[in-house]
């Protein structure tokens, strides 16, 4: 429970960066690609956490995955740019 705490606003932001920074017409590759990225993630993640139980402990996949989460959040913030407002209808 507490691992996945995090995950729905993480997503939560995933999609609504995706959706403030793509254009209208390249919504779809967009979210395909955001979404691609995020399934990746999940399933490298897991099969980090089974060699990181097997090595250490039960406790080392919460402590490596809440500091991946920070560092990730601290470099979204650091790579953001305002978006541009989009112009087509």
């Amino acid at each position: 429970f507490l691992a996945h705490l995090l995950g729905a606003p993480a997503f939560t932001a995933q999609i609504m960066l995706v959706t403030v920074m793509s254009t209208p017409k390249c919504a779809t590759e967009a979210f395909t690609w955001s979404s691609a990225c995020v399934v990746c993630g999940i399933g490298l993640g897991t099969a980090g956490d089974a060699a990181l139980i097997e090595k250490f402990n039960i406790g080392a996949p919460l402590l490596i995955g809440g500091l991946v989460m920070i560092l990730m959040s601290v470099l979204s913030f650091w790579l953001y740019r305002e978006p541009k407002v989009a112009t087509e209808i």
